[in-house]
């Protein structure tokens, strides 16, 4: 692919900010951006003394002592831990949260990734990581101490350091207070998620600090109760120790830190002020995303078990269930009572999200909650709860039925293009307030409530921003901006030194620069009740930056996982010919994942083609080189490496310039061929169920888990009174039932056949796996109502395909365990 140059906006000042597109409720509300310019940031919060807090994903955390009224004010940063933090992947500084009794009590909890082994001190990879290798790494929970009169650090606390993990995500989440004054600390469950991870990695040093006799390890830890990983904690704030009324404190082999069970990857979690239900945002990973909540008083009588990897939605997990654990087995023995089920999952193949279409190819992760209890909204969002996707780009609301709290089945889209949404919050002002991690930004949302809203500035320049040349002459229009009420506004500018009057008052102004350099110049627009609104521009002069990448070249070389890949570039200033010095260059690698899902059927009974979108994972930021190696990561395929050199260089005392290139690096691919003896039996590859045979392109040298469930139907005479069980594997009888392989970086394609016995059916049998529609021909039929216990069986099919494809598909409508909008149909197999 050809490398693409782009000239950044000094700071990002060239982003908007104040807009009202995208906000999809009635008119009144407004969407302004309340902070911009910040890097990776991934928690706000508002402090009981009105003062604001922004944690970074690399570790430092902003500090404004009063409510922001400038985007463009960076604030302090009043602690900086990167040093510490291991940002690396989604690894990094996860949450914070004040002590309730703010400021008396000026303690600020941070939850991160640390960047060191447990019993080692950091740092010990400086945010770098050979995939290959499994880092293993920890992570801490720390209560720091501030002197606001200074503003400083004072005292730094560490209340927990465990949690190892080789994975580069699921590690920390959420962190909150409850009513009763406890801590409650999300951490997620440390496992791989290109495969069904079971600990069966050698190289996964964090397996042998598990409790002796474990039988797996991986994703099984959230169901382990002897440790602190993939669990709900409930502590006290100044020592961590257990909460004193903890039901796990009188509950044999159970940390008595832990307060609920079973979560994947809890990454946003609050509690309502009013109810003191507690939600919890849980990001899924086959099939299903996950609302939960935890109701007032719950975790004073009993660890609930949220199910993972058991159960993702309110469904059997069956990539997890196929192995057949022990910790799983006992969790289904135990009923449906035993499951704590969510108050909402949603399929990550859904088209019709929220009652809006949406893109399901961008993915689905759950990455903001947050319930209304102001009063500056809509009535109708009383109680209702908010919770964003960040994959999807959206925010959607439940809103609240009879009972005053949120209902599953009032649920309707709030806000779409919500790019990099991480963190939802109600500010002490009634606004929602959402994070975009990779637009470094925050936005601020409000209603007008039918009082007076503020004016949105808006700014132009012509003939452009940027000239390699100078005098350059520009223009600034600010007429386009506006006010929600019709009110007249008064324009103000600031030329960087601040908003003078000398510097006039007309919606238009023309500046000539004569040096060059990088320079400021931002409009202020002010209405008559005194509302005011700032936008900014940067303008580069007499300036011309060459960003040239030399490696890798995309268009000879392609990446294979695990190994490393060099890179190195330059940024010239091309009219005196200067390089520009490494101290001011960053490279940054991230992951373009392009998931797709099966085409619609047409009314042909064909497929249409599969749509593909992206969206993107942090990798890595290598501060201050020219050049080095990174350890090519694996990852679900479609997938993609993009490396940009970015160059931030001084202009005298003016705003620096940030110039930028970036390519893209594709990997080498090969093919999983999966069959099974007989064909026409579900395996699964990843976390796909699949009819064999099938097939599925990967990453070489990628890992991937391919599992042969037992107790199978068999394709010719379904219901009858065998069923298949795994017997062995074609290559090597020794390998088990689920195995992780990957194809060789030297081999275009990998077979692997499951033979299976026919044996009687065990009692009490139900065939539970989900098949991926895309295995499935198109039906033809039109939807009808579900069978029920006393239907009679579908009339025999036409003639046009083969009888283990027609009876397969009709076992699979009537039995329901299809996905469950599309299972109501009497499927017809085309003509094949």
């Amino acid at each position: 692919m050809n490398a693409r140059l782009v000239l950044l906006c000094a700071l990002g000042l060239c982003l908007v900010v104040a807009v009202t597109a995208q906000v999809i409720p009635e008119d009144g509300f407004q969407e302004a951006t309340y902070v911009q310019d910040i890097t990776e940031p991934v928690k706000l919060v508002f402090a009981p003394d009105g003062s604001v807090w922004l944690a970074e994903k690399g570790g430092r955390i902003r500090y404004w002592p009063t409510a922001i009224t400038d985007p463009s004010n960076p604030g302090l940063v009043i602690a900086d831990l990167r040093t510490k933090v291991f940002n690396w992947w989604d690894r990094g500084l996860q949450s914070i949260v004040h002590h309730p009794a703010w400021p008396a009590q000026p303690y600020l909890y941070v939850l991160y990734s640390a960047d060191n082994k447990l019993g080692s001190p950091p740092p010990l990879y400086s945010d770098q990581c050979d995939y290959d290798v499994l880092c293993e790494g920890s992570a801490v929970l720390a209560r720091l101490k501030f002197d606001l009169s200074v503003p400083e650090l004072v005292e730094e606390v560490n209340l927990i350091n465990d949690w190892c993990s080789t994975s580069p995500s699921h590690h920390t989440g959420d962190m909150f207070f409850g009513p009763e004054g406890a801590l409650h600390v999300l951490v997620g469950d440390s496992a791989h998620f290109d495969f069904v991870d079971y600990g069966q990695n050698e190289r996964d040093t964090c397996q042998s600090r598990l409790p002796a006799g474990t039988q797996y390890g991986g994703a099984f830890k959230s169901q382990i109760t002897s440790i602190l990983t993939g669990h709900l904690l409930r502590l006290d704030p100044m020592t961590g120790a257990a909460w004193p009324q903890n039901p796990a404190r009188n509950m044999a082999g159970y940390d008595p830190r832990i307060a609920a069970i079973g979560i994947r990857n809890g990454f946003r979690a609050t509690i309502d002020k009013v109810s003191n239900d507690i939600w919890i945002g849980d990001v899924g990973w086959a099939d299903w995303e996950e609302v939960n909540v935890i109701r007032a008083g719950t975790l004073d009588a009993k660890v609930p078990n949220l199910g993972w990897p058991c159960y993702e939605g309110s469904n059997v997990q069956p990539s997890y269930q196929a192995l057949r654990g022990q910790l799983c087995t006992a969790l289904y023995n135990a009923g449906a009572a035993a499951h704590h089920k969510p108050f909402y999952s949603y399929k990550h193949n859904d088209r019709n999200f929220a009652g809006v279409p949406t893109d399901p190819t961008l993915g689905s992760s759950v990455t903001g909650v947050a319930v209304n209890r102001g009063s500056k909204f809509p009535t109708r969002f009383n109680g209702a709860l908010f919770v964003a996707d960040f994959s999807r780009e959206v925010i959607f609301t439940f809103k609240a039925g009879a009972d005053g709290k949120p209902s599953a089945t009032s649920i309707e889209p709030f806000r779409s293009s919500a790019s990099g949404v991480c963190d939802l919050v109600f500010g002490p002002d009634g606004a929602l307030y959402w994070i975009s991690i990779f637009g470094g930004y925050i936005k601020r949302v409000s209603f007008s409530n039918g009082a007076n809203q503020p004016p949105i500035a808006r700014l132009t320049a012509s003939p452009g921003t940027t000239s390699a040349t100078v005098p350059f002459v520009v223009t600034f229009d600010a007429q386009s901006s506006s006010d929600p009420d019709g009110d007249a506004l008064v324009y103000d500018w600031d030329y960087g030194q601040g908003f003078q009057d000398a510097n006039g008052h007309a919606s238009t102004r023309t500046r000539t620069f004569s040096t060059a350099g990088s320079y400021i110049t931002r409009v202020r627009v002010t209405d008559p009740q005194g509302l005011t609104n700032i936008y900014g521009l940067s303008i580069s002069a007499g300036v011309n930056y060459q960003v040239t990448i030399d490696a890798p070249n995309a268009m000879t070389a392609l990446f294979v996982p695990g190994t490393n890949i060099p890179f190195s570039g330059r940024v010239t200033e091309t009219i005196r010919g200067e390089v520009v010095p490494a101290l001011q260059l960053t490279w940054t690698v991230t992951i373009q994942h392009c998931p797709s899902i099966p085409g619609e059927c047409l009314p042909d009974g064909t497929r249409a083609p599969s749509p593909v979108n992206c969206h993107t994972h942090p990798y890595v930021s290598l501060p201050g080189v020219t050049s080095g190696t990174v350890s090519a990561p694996a990852h679900e395929y479609p997938a993609w490496l993009t490396f940009q050199l970015a160059a931030s260089i001084p202009q005298g005392g003016s705003t620096p310039l940030t110039v930028a290139q970036q390519l893209e690096y594709l990997p080498l691919t090969g093919f999983l061929e999966v069959d099974s003896v007989p064909s026409g039996l579900k395996m699964i590859v990843g976390s796909t169920v699949c009819i064999t045979p099938c097939r599925k392109q990967l990453m070489r040298n990628a890992p991937t888990s391919i599992s042969a469930p037992d107790n199978q139907d068999q394709p010719s005479s379904p219901g009858a009174g065998q069923v298949y069980k795994f017997a062995r594997w074609s290559d090597d009888a020794s390998k088990p039932a689920t195995r992780t392989e990957d194809v060789p970086s030297s081999e275009p394609q990998l077979r692997l056949v499951a033979v299976f016995n026919l044996e009687a059916r065990p009692a009490g049998y139900t065939d539970t796996l989900t098949l991926d529609p895309a295995n499935l021909p198109c039906p033809t039929a039109p939807a009808t109502s579900a069978p029920t216990a006393t239907s009679t069986a579908p009339a025999p099919q036409p003639s046009g395909c083969s009888s283990a494809v027609k009876t397969r598909l009709l076992a699979e409508a009537w039995n329901s365990i299809f996905d469950e909008r599309r299972l109501r149909v009497s499927l017809v197999c085309p003509a094949n």
